[in-house]
């Protein structure tokens, strides 16, 4: 097969020796060595029953480290700044507050997908959606319904909760402030289009509420609207 090394072949023999079968797409995703390109390449030429699809997966990330982001100390938000001077009192220490990422997920089938992601910088303090009557830190959620059909009629995707949104490769409309250069390849490397659930750090340009994708023969059509708090609209009580 294209793409498929030797090294490949060998870890997916490997693999099914180990496991003895493969139930699903994931399975054969998460064989240990196998790389992206022999996936993509294979799974074009394999196929799987649909109740394997059928069953619950999960996830969860941590990450957790100290490293700055800023190296200027100009550049620093006031709450950092605050932290540094009871550093070098010796009453706290920026190393004390790590920056945090995790991200949890959940999928029934192929057709149900939950998300939800928390993200702190380093130095910085827990942000709280709510405070009352719990503290309830600011996370990212979203729960996607996708790939359904009636007759001609297919909904793609319907997300309600943070989504990104990319049109024309970027060039018409993207949400985001992370550069992607506009190449198509396999993983990373693959310029995302459409709709999908956002899970990312990205603070910035969020959009938060509903999104929809669907196809009817040759129409596609995209919608989303969004509620989302913005800290860069001056004078908005002017206009």
């Amino acid at each position: 097969f294209q793409n498929i090394s030797p090294v490949d072949a060998v870890a997916i023999l490997k693999q099914r020796q180990l496991v003895h079968f493969f139930r699903n797409p994931r399975d054969l995703r998460y064989t240990p060595c196998l790389s992206n390109y022999a996936y993509r390449s294979l799974r074009n030429f394999i196929q799987f029953k649909d109740e394997s699809y059928s069953d619950w997966h999960g996830s969860f990330l941590l990450r957790v480290d100290n490293t700055p982001f800023i190296s200027e100390e100009a550049e620093q938000s006031p709450q950092a700044q605050f932290l540094d001077v009871l550093q070098q009192t010796g009453a706290a220490s920026l190393n004390q507050i790590p920056s945090v990422f995790s991200r949890f997920r959940i999928t029934k089938g192929k057709h149900y997908d939950f998300g939800l992601s928390y993200v702190r910088a380093n130095g910085e303090p827990m942000i709280y959606t709510t405070t009352s009557p719990f503290h309830l830190p600011e996370t990212k959620f979203h729960f996607t319904i996708k790939d359904f059909s009636w007759k001609d009629f297919q909904l793609k995707k319907l997300i309600l909760g943070y989504y990104k949104v990319t049109l024309g490769q970027g060039l018409i409309f993207e949400n985001t402030d992370f550069f992607t250069p506009r190449k198509s390849g396999y993983g990373f490397r693959k310029r995302f289009n459409g709709i999908s659930g956002d899970l990312s750090r990205n603070r910035e340009y969020t959009l938060k509420g509903l999104a929809f994708e669907t196809n009817y023969h040759n129409l596609r059509t995209i919608g989303f609207v969004s509620y989302d708090d913005r800290d860069a609209i001056l004078n908005k009580d002017e206009y």
